[in-house]
């Protein structure tokens, strides 16, 4: 996709400028077609993508 690493770059900064620094903001870049990252299942069977998201929201103590 077209510019999808400068928008990748754009969003970190957002998140940044709103108090989401690099203490719980992580960078990787997932290989494999459109959106395939998000079905993937770790070996107990949860979603890597819902953990990535729930670490996240743990770190900045949304629950």
């Amino acid at each position: 996709m077209i510019n999808r690493y400068e928008q990748t770059l754009l969003m970190i900064s957002t998140l940044s400028h709103f108090g989401f620094g690099s203490d719980v903001v992580t960078y990787s870049v997932p290989r494999g077609k459109h959106c395939e990252h998000t079905r993937k299942l770790d070996d107990e069977g949860n979603s890597v993508f819902g953990l990535m998201v729930s670490d996240f929201l743990e770190k900045k103590g949304a629950f």
